[in-house]
């Protein structure tokens, strides 16, 4: 689900009842660069929440962090320093997706980072259609590489229980990232 914004209960409720019913549910993280858990649907724990990541395996620096985000994905294929000597807000519009009566469009953020994810869980329950969207959620981070991406331990990104960012630090140690607004680029 590519939908992010201010942290609203109305919203979180719809979504943690999505999944009760049985729907497994992908949401972005959001592309604020600040804590996720202050923003919905990314804070509702049931869901699997998205962080991007660029194409040397860095936080990119418009992702939203925090302890609710479960995995990372590829959300821009530029590199960290190719961003930031752009702008050091800039949203690289890079990642190839299908698009409207087009074919295809690029674009970056979380909302292109969510997509890799789901689809893995749309294969999951391919394979078996029995599993419940907790199964498929912790599949999902049991598969997930632990230790790859860079920049992001200081931005807390481990949620309590099991989680594929095992070896980064502790909630109690994190310190929040400079807050800046994300400019979009053009590429």
């Amino acid at each position: 689900m590519s939908l992010t914004g201010e942290a609203t209960q109305a919203l979180d409720d719809a979504i943690t009842n999505l999944i009760n019913s049985g729907v497994t549910t992908v949401v972005a993280a959001g592309n604020l660069n600040v804590d996720a858990i202050n923003t919905s649907p990314a804070r509702v724990g049931a869901a699997i929440t998205v962080g991007a990541s660029t194409i040397a395996d860095t936080k990119a620096p418009f992702s939203n962090y925090g302890s609710v985000v479960d995995v990372w994905a590829p959300g821009t294929q530029r590199r960290l320093s190719v961003l930031k000597a752009i702008s050091p807000r800039a949203i690289g519009t890079d990642i190839i997706s299908t698009w409207i009566d087009s074919g295809k469009n690029t674009f970056s953020g979380t909302s292109a980072a969510a997509p890799h994810v789901a689809g893995f869980a749309a294969y999951l329950l391919g394979m078996d259609s029995s599993l419940t969207p907790s199964s498929v959620a912790s599949t999902i981070k049991s598969k997930a590489l632990s230790g790859v991406l860079t920049g992001i331990r200081k931005y807390c990104v481990l949620r309590a229980g099991i989680t594929p960012m095992t070896i980064l630090s502790s909630p109690r140690h994190c310190q929040p990232p400079p807050q800046q607004p994300p400019l979009n680029i053009e590429a």
